[in-house]
C-alpha cells in the first residue's frame, strides 16, 4: 500500500482527515504532517483485480473460448510492473516488447553465417532481417590475433602492426575437423600458412607465442573466439543471454568438419540447433521473398551459383509444394585474369594485343570455367539445362556482375532472380530457418533437405565396398540391405562401415566397426540379417543389424559410439580418383565378388531382399 505525506497549513480544531479518526490541534508554532491513503490508486488496483478474476471465471465456464487476449494483457501488465519503460535498442528503428524482455523463458534464436573469410550474425526483428555489428562491422573477418595484452578478434593485419605476424591466425574453416593420416592434402594446405601448424594427435594445432611462452591451440578453440564475439553482439542487442543458433556451413563439409563446427560453437557457449548447407540457405533466402516459387505445386529445379575469392560452387536443388532438397553440388574456379598466351606467341606479341582482344580473351576464359562447373553439376543431378527454371547467384557482388551475363547466356537468356542481395542471401535463409524454429514465423514450414557428400556402405566378402546410401542422396533418409553368412555354422558377423567412392574398402575411409553375435547356427546363406542405415537431418549416421527370425540386434551410432574424426579425405580428389579407376575396378569387382578372403571368418555377402525379387519379377512379366 502506498503511503504519502500531506502537509496542512491551516485546519479547523476538530477537522478529520479522510479515512482517519484523529483530530489535529491548531498550533501556530508547529505545522504537523499527517499520513493519508488516497482512494484513486486503491480503486484502480481493485478494478484490475476484479477484471482479472472475472476473466478467469468466464474462461473456466467456457464463456470466453479464446484466451489469447487475456494472456497478452497479463504479460503486458507483468512487463510494465517488472521492467517499467522498455530499454533502448540501439540497432532497431522501433521497440518491440517481445525482444526487449524475457517472457516466461523466451529466448531469441539467432543465425550465424560461417563464411570462408568472414562471419556474421543476425535474427528476424519485426519480420525483417537484422544484422548485428561487431566492432562496427556487419561481417567479422575470421581472424584472431594473440598479443601480450590479450586476444584481438576480427581485425585486419594492417590494424595490428605491433602483433607478431605468426600470432595472427585465420582460415580455421579450411583445416578444422581434418586429420593428417587420412587427408593427403592437409599438409599441402597448411605448409605455406604464415602461422605455425603442428601435428598433434594426428590433428592440426596452431602454435603461438605469448609473453615468451608457447601456447598450443586447436582450430575449434580459435574459431570459438569469433563465435563468442558474434554471440556477444546478439546479446548486446537483446539484452539477455543467447544460447541457441542456426549455422551455415559449406555443402561439401564432411561429418567430422560439421562436428568440429558444433564443438567450436559449444566452446563459445552456443548450441547449434541445426547446420544448414550454404546453398540450401541461399535457396531459402530467395524463396522467402518469392512465394510463387516457394509454394509451387509442380516440381521445379533451381541452380545456386556461389562465387567467393575465385572459388565457385554450383548447387542444383528441387522445389515442390514448399519442400526442396539439393540434388548435386560441384566446385570449381573462376579467375578474371587472362590465361597463358597460346603456344608460339612471344612476349613482344602480347604487347600488340588491343583492349578488345584482351577483354575477349578474358571473357572466353571465364565462360570456359563457368560452363565446365555448371555442366558437371547438371550431369551429377541428371538434368539438362532446359530443365532448370530458377537461377540464383550468391557471394561476391563484384564478381557476380562479371559472371551473371555468361550464366544467363548459357541458359538461353534465362534471368537470375533479383530482389535479394547476393551477399546476404545465405544469412537471410538461415535467419528464416531460425525464425521458424523459434515459433515467431507466421507462415508455412519450409522443408530444407541436405545431401550426402559421399557414399556410405559396408565391407562384404573379398574386401568389396557395398554402397547403402549413395552420394547425393537427400537426407534425412533410411536405406535397407540384406546380408547373409559365408560359412557353415557361422555365429557372428563383422560390420565394417566405410565412406567413399571406390570399389574396394582399402581405398575408402573406415568410420567404425561393430559385431552381431549369437546368430543361429546353420549352413552358409541360411541366416539372413537386415541392415538398416539411417542419416538424420545433420547427416549423422546410425546403422542397425537385425537377425531375421532370431531377433538379435546390434546398433552402431556415429554420434555416440564414434567420436573420432576420420572422414576428412579431400572430396574433390576422391571423386576424381573414383572416376579415373572406375573401369579398372569394375573388372576387379567382378572377379572378387562373393569370394571369401583369407582370414575372413565373420564375413558377409549381400542377398536380394524380397521386395527386390518381386520387383524384378514384375519387370520381367511386363
Amino acid at each position: 500500500m502506498t503511503i504519502i505525506k500531506v502537509p496542512h497549513k491551516s485546519n479547523p480544531p476538530n477537522a478529520r482527515l479522510p479515512n482517519t479518526g484523529k483530530k489535529l490541534e491548531n498550533s501556530k508554532e508547529n505545522k504537523q504532517k499527517v499520513e493519508t491513503i488516497p482512494l484513486l490508486p486503491i480503486i484502480f488496483i481493485c478494478s484490475v483485480v476484479t477484471a482479472w478474476c472475472l476473466a478467469l471465471l468466464l474462461n473456466s465456464f467456457g464463456i470466453v473460448g479464446n484466451d489469447d487476449w487475456f494472456d497478452r494483457s497479463s504479460q503486458e501488465l507483468r512487463n510494465h510492473l517488472q521492467h517499467g519503460t522498455p530499454r533502448y535498442r540501439p540497432h532497431s528503428e522501433a521497440p518491440n516488447d517481445k525482444y526487449n524482455h524475457q517472457i516466461d523463458g523466451y529466448e531469441p534464436f539467432i543465425a550465424i553465417e560461417y563464411g570462408a573469410f568472414g562471419s556474421r550474425v543476425g535474427a528476424s526483428v519485426d519480420g525483417v532481417m537484422e544484422i548485428f555489428p561487431v566492432n562496427g562491422r556487419l561481417k567479422t573477418p575470421n581472424s584472431v590475433a594473440y598479443s601480450n595484452e590479450g586476444v584481438l578478434v576480427g581485425q585486419d593485419e594492417m590494424d595490428l602492426p605491433l602483433v607478431n605476424p605468426k600470432n595472427i591466425v585465420y582460415g580455421m574453416r579450411s583445416i578444422m575437423g581434418r586429420r593428417f593420416s587420412t587427408d593427403q592434402t592437409l599438409h599441402r594446405d597448411t605448409e605455406h600458412l604464415p602461422y605455425e601448424v603442428i601435428n598433434k594427435e594426428d590433428k592440426p594445432f596452431i602454435r603461438v607465442i605469448v609473453n615468451r611462452e608457447d601456447i598450443i591451440l586447436s582450430p575449434e578453440q580459435i574459431q570459438a573466439e569469433i563465435f563468442r564475439q558474434l554471440k556477444l553482439a546478439a546479446q548486446d542487442y537483446y539484452g539477455e543471454e543467447i544460447t541457441h543458433t542456426i549455422m551455415t556451413v559449406p555443402a561439401y563439409f564432411t561429418d567430422d568438419q560439421r562436428q568440429a563446427v558444433k564443438d567450436s560453437a559449444r566452446l563459445a557457449g552456443l548450441e547449434v540447433l541445426r547446420l544448414v548447407n550454404e546453398p540450401t540457405a541461399a535457396a531459402i533466402g530467395y524463396n522467402a521473398q518469392n512465394q510463387e516459387y516457394l509454394n509451387a505445386r509442380d516440381e521445379s529445379f533451381v541452380l545456386v551459383f556461389n562465387t567467393e575469392n575465385a572459388d565457385t560452387e554450383v548447387t542444383i536443388s528441387s522445389i515442390e509444394d514448399g519442400m526442396f532438397g539439393i540434388l548435386s553440388t560441384t566446385r570449381g574456379e573462376c579467375t578474371f585474369y587472362p590465361p597463358n598466351p597460346p603456344p608460339g606467341e612471344s612476349v613482344d606479341d602480347r604487347y600488340d594485343i588491343t583492349t578488345e582482344q584482351y577483354q575477349d580473351r578474358i571473357d572466353k576464359h571465364i565462360a570456359e570455367q563457368l560452363i565446365t562447373t555448371v555442366q558437371n553439376a547438371l550431369t551429377a543431378a541428371k538434368l539438362r539445362k532446359g530443365d532448370l527454371s530458377i537461377l540464383i547467384m550468391t557471394g561476391d557482388e563484384s564478381a557476380i556482375h562479371k559472371i551473371q551475363p555468361f550464366l544467363e547466356t548459357f541458359f538461353d537468356g534465362k534471368t537470375c532472380l533479383s530482389g535479394v542481395s547476393p551477399d546476404t542471401a545465405v544469412l537471410r535463409g538461415a535467419v528464416y530457418q531460425a525464425e521458424i524454429l523459434s515459433g515467431d514465423l507466421d507462415g508455412d514450414w519450409v522443408g530444407a533437405f541436405d545431401i550426402t557428400s559421399l557414399t556410405r556402405g559396408i565391407e562384404t566378402a573379398g574386401g568389396l565396398f557395398q554402397a547403402i546410401i549413395p552420394r547425393n542422396t537427400l537426407v534425412p533418409t533410411r536405406k535397407f540391405l540384406n546380408v547373409t553368412t559365408i560359412h557353415d555354422k557361422q555365429t557372428k558377423m563383422m560390420f565394417n562401415i566405410y565412406v567413399g567412392e571406390r570399389a574396394f574398402v582399402k581405398d575408402n575411409t573406415l568410420l567404425g566397426s561393430f559385431e552381431l553375435d549369437y546368430l543361429e547356427e546353420g549352413p552358409a546363406g541360411q541366416v539372413v540379417v537386415e541392415v538398416v542405415c539411417e542419416l538424420d537431418t545433420n547427416v549423422r549416421l546410425e546403422i542397425r543389424a537385425t537377425e531375421l527370425g532370431g531377433g538379435n540386434m546390434a546398433v552402431w551410432n556415429a554420434g555416440e559410439g564414434f567420436d573420432e574424426r576420420h572422414m576428412t579425405e579431400d572430396l574433390k580428389k576422391m571423386l576424381v580418383d573414383a572416376e579415373r579407376y572406375r573401369e579398372e575396378e569394375d573388372v576387379e569387382r567382378w572377379r572378387y565378388d562373393g569370394k571369401v578372403a583369407d582370414g575372413d571368418e565373420f564375413g558377409i555377402v549381400v542377398v536380394p531382399r524380397k521386395e527386390e525379387v518381386e520387383q524384378k519379377r514384375r519387370q520381367m512379366w511386363k
